[in-house]
């Protein structure tokens, strides 16, 4: 699943995506991330790293913590 979000346009535009993948009897993997393109992009490139990132590595705790509670604490790589 992915979507685009004006961020500055026409000078900036972002798509975020989300991809589960099966694992097998392990369980599955999320991968999500965020693609920045447009003329504006090699300027806020730094901005759009730390910022974006500081929110996914949030969202990454708060799965990780509400994964385990609903499967028992049980931690997955």
């Amino acid at each position: 699943m992915a979507w685009v979000a004006p961020y500055a346009a026409p000078f900036l535009d972002t798509e975020r995506y989300f991809s589960i993948a099966p694992l097998g009897d392990r369980g599955s993997r999320l991968e999500h991330g965020l693609l920045a393109y447009g003329l504006g992009t090699p300027l806020a490139a730094s901005t759009i790293d730390r910022v974006t990132r500081a929110h996914f590595d949030q969202m990454n705790h708060a799965l990780k913590q509400r994964t385990e509670q609903m499967n028992g604490g049980g931690d997955r790589q």
